[in-house]
């Protein structure tokens, strides 16, 4: 395996290597990365192994393109020092043409669930009520998607509406919402179950306990028409950043990560 972590910002800006069918990107330093929660530290003799200590969600700085075409191999070497069980995540956070970040909730969706609003919503209403359509039945259901198309044409949708709960009610779905309605939803408007999720976990996940290594690995290619999954670029996808996710859920833990690696080939 390679020894490198990855980024790109555009092809005029590539500071990656570049072999016969592709590029291999390399991301070593602080300044590549940002992180959230926990801490971070560098270490080993060249500074150039990672190490986080509590639940750390790491990101790289800077984002690069992504061509459906073009086939995404992320790798990395994760070791667990101490502190006890907990994952690890490996993969990408995708973004639309603008720039902003593409949320699970906003591509995570029930196939076949599209229906419409019966009554208008009016603002400060704290339920919907929509035609009955039986997809609705779900687990994590996170939220109304308004303005759904059936060609998904609309996602990512940002248009969402959270809610807690829906039942059947006079035989139509009631959705309870988790705010009141700030603007009026007519009735008529097209929507859809919307569910939850995390990133896009081309790398997978691991549990590692302590003393535990492992090299975590996957490929994303082309596209996929909804759905955050690691495979596959989700709708609108057009830029993406590296991300892992450390100690989740393990405030105690202490893992090393080194050698990440991103080859773009042709």
């Amino acid at each position: 395996m390679n020894k490198f972590f990855a980024t790109v910002v555009s092809a005029a800006a590539l500071t990656g290597s570049v072999f016969a069918d592709g590029i291999e990107f390399k991301l070593d330093k602080p300044s590549d990365w940002k992180s959230m929660g926990g801490s971070v530290q560098w270490v080993g003799a060249k500074k150039d192994v990672l190490q986080a200590t509590g639940s750390v969600m790491i990101s790289s700085t800077r984002l690069f393109d992504v061509d459906i075409k073009k086939k995404y191999k992320l790798e990395a070497d994760v070791k667990r020092i101490s502190g006890g069980a907990a994952y690890i995540y490996l993969g990408f956070i995708p973004y639309d043409k603008n720039g902003k970040a593409i949320g699970a909730e906003s591509v995570n969706i029930q196939p076949g669930s599209e229906t419409t609003v019966l009554k208008e919503g009016k603002v400060g209403d704290t339920k919907l009520i929509l035609k009955n359509n039986p997809k609705w039945a779900v687990q994590y259901l996170y939220a109304v998607g308004l303005n759904a198309r059936k060609d998904y044409s609309d996602l990512p949708n940002r248009d969402l509406l959270p809610c807690s709960k829906v039942a059947v009610v006079n035989g139509n779905l009631e959705v309870t919402l988790k705010k009141p309605l700030a603007k009026a939803v007519a009735a008529g408007t097209p929507v859809r179950a919307h569910l939850g999720g995390g990133y896009m976990y081309t790398g997978g996940y691991k549990k590692l306990s302590d003393g535990q290594t492992a090299e975590m690995k996957g490929v994303a290619k082309g596209r996929i028409p909804y759905s955050l999954r690691g495979g596959s670029w989700t709708a609108g996808a057009a830029k993406a950043q590296v991300i892992m996710l450390i100690n989740w859920g393990n405030h105690k833990a202490v893992t090393q990560v080194k050698d990440i690696e991103l080859e773009i080939e042709k």
